[in-house]
């Protein structure tokens, strides 16, 4: 339990980092720990929690192309969802759909 406190500290110091402008290199860095299945799902959940309390529009074009698809991958995000569409979650990949032509 105290690992998990202690890499929860962690995340929590990169959420300020992003704040301070470092947001590609942590958004990258989370990306990765996506991809490799290393980090704990509940984790990246309280990351990604935290970024969408802390962002508005616009966002650049990396950002987006960094952090919509952990936001896109429902094991991730599927509890922080609503039915109706108006959770942060939802909100944010609207607006990239809608804002950004997203390509593979």
């Amino acid at each position: 339990m105290l690992q998990m406190e202690l890499k929860k500290t962690i995340l929590d110091r990169m959420v300020h980092l992003l704040s301070r402008n470092f947001v590609v290199a942590v958004v990258q860095y989370i990306a990765t720990c996506v991809k490799k299945q290393d980090t704990d799902i509940s984790l990246i959940r309280h990351f990604v929690t935290e970024v969408l309390d802390m962002i508005a529009p616009p966002y650049t074009s990396e950002f987006v192309h960094l952090f919509l698809p952990i936001l896109e991958n429902s094991d991730i995000t599927g509890i922080l969802r609503s039915e109706d569409g108006k959770d942060p979650v939802s909100t944010f990949i609207v607006h990239c759909k809608t804002n950004f032509i997203m390509m593979s």
